[in-house]
């Protein structure tokens, strides 16, 4: 009860705390209030970033790159930050801009998740050569393809003459029945 009333109306931390809250129950609205309240206690990076979060959940994009761009000023090494000012950008429509942030996010954290986005939107920017290879990226992270065998025996582009070959789906149907076509050309 005490984080969702707060232990005092006056901490920027309590209001963060009960505006995460807010954000994780669905309440945009109050928990956007709370995040003003506490930006004007103490305008951290961390209260920008969250009234990012919450402006982005609310679809307000433009919004979501401002609040990324003014936490970004305090601490411009953040990679969750640089990341998610990517993510607001592409959703504005503004692929090739947001690959600028994309790869900034993965030099200060490369973590798997942060390429495989980078790959993604490199290959919507028409960027193919690039954005392919960058999609190994996928098999690092959870949950994107699914948990395969023996990944030793991934087909690394070697002859097949004489080979048996398995082939699996791993993004979901649309891609499986799609790419269906090539399997008597392979």
């Amino acid at each position: 009860l005490s984080l969702e009333n707060g232990l005092s109306k006056y901490s920027a931390t309590a209001l963060h705390m009960r505006a995460m809250l807010k954000m994780r129950k669905g309440q945009l609205d109050d928990a956007e209030e709370m995040l003003d309240r506490a930006l004007r206690i103490e305008p951290s990076p961390f209260a920008w970033k969250m009234a990012g979060d919450c402006s982005f959940l609310k679809s307000q994009f433009d919004r979501a790159e401002h609040y990324y761009r003014k936490s970004l000023e305090l601490d411009p090494k953040s990679p969750e930050t640089v990341h998610d000012l990517a993510v607001a950008v592409v959703s504005q429509g503004r692929i090739e801009e947001s690959l600028v942030s994309f790869r900034k996010a993965t030099e200060l954290d490369p973590r798997p998740d942060f390429w495989h986005h980078l790959s993604i939107m490199t290959l919507l920017a028409g960027h193919y050569e690039e954005g392919w290879d960058l999609m190994k990226w996928r098999l690092e992270v959870p949950g994107v393809t699914g948990t395969f065998p023996n990944p030793e025996k991934y087909w690394q582009g070697e002859d097949i003459t004489g080979k048996v070959i398995t082939i699996r789906t791993e993004q979901g149907w649309g891609d499986a029945i799609m790419f269906a076509r090539y399997i008597p050309w392979f």
